[in-house]
């Protein structure tokens, strides 16, 4: 009967270590597909998964809702776990906005991931309600991710309305675009209200 007994606890003890082994992992939140830079991250495209505790310090996202619907600023690739500070300072694509790759005319070493900006083509208003999401990589706090060409003609990630992202695709091909740091303070201005008040300003005397 000892014996039995004996036996029943060491196989009790066994099933409790292996039922605490668990805790000793952590989790993070993987790719399961291989996302390029410049498209949002949706709920299908991530998971959790477990990482041992010894990885816990090296600061992977751990919530999907951390990175769904954000503009992932770098190609990552399937399987990949996601380093928090790729998307710490990325912001989200306000409803209505599309993102472009713009190359700018104007230096991009007084931009920074987030700032709003006019854009400005031969003396027309583009947009003044632009934002940076992403910057080559020479210009960006996460330039050892970056995979994109370090020359100075690499493009501006930009989110945008739909219609000004028209205007810019339209006349960027054929007219250097200038970009124009915005205050941060408030919304950014309708671009409709400001080029009819630009319009006002340079037009005929009444």
């Amino acid at each position: 009967m000892a014996l039995i007994l004996f036996s029943f606890c060491i196989g009790g003890l066994f099933v409790l270590c292996r039922s605490v082994q668990p805790a000793q992992s952590h989790v993070a939140v993987s790719l399961t597909r291989t996302i390029v830079r410049g498209n949002a991250l949706t709920e299908n495209d991530v998971a959790y998964q477990r990482i041992p505790a010894s990885m816990a310090s090296l600061s992977f996202v751990t919530a999907k809702e951390d990175v769904i619907g954000k503009i992932s600023p770098v190609t990552l690739h399937e399987g990949t776990l996601i380093p928090q500070d790729v998307f710490t300072d990325v912001p989200q694509v306000p409803e209505g906005y599309t993102t472009i790759d713009v190359i700018l005319g104007s230096s991009i070493r007084q931009l920074s991931i987030g700032d709003a900006v006019s854009l400005i083509a031969d003396e027309s208003v583009l947009s003044h309600s632009a934002r940076v999401l992403h910057l080559p990589a020479e210009d960006s706090q996460h330039r050892q991710l970056w995979e994109t060409d370090s020359s100075a003609r690499s493009p501006v990630t930009l989110a945008l309305p739909v219609d000004d992202a028209i205007k810019v695709l339209t006349v960027q091909a054929g007219s250097p675009i200038i970009a124009v740091s915005m205050p941060q303070s408030g919304p950014p201005p309708d671009s409709s209200t400001h080029e009819a008040s630009a319009t006002d300003e340079s037009g005929s005397p009444d």
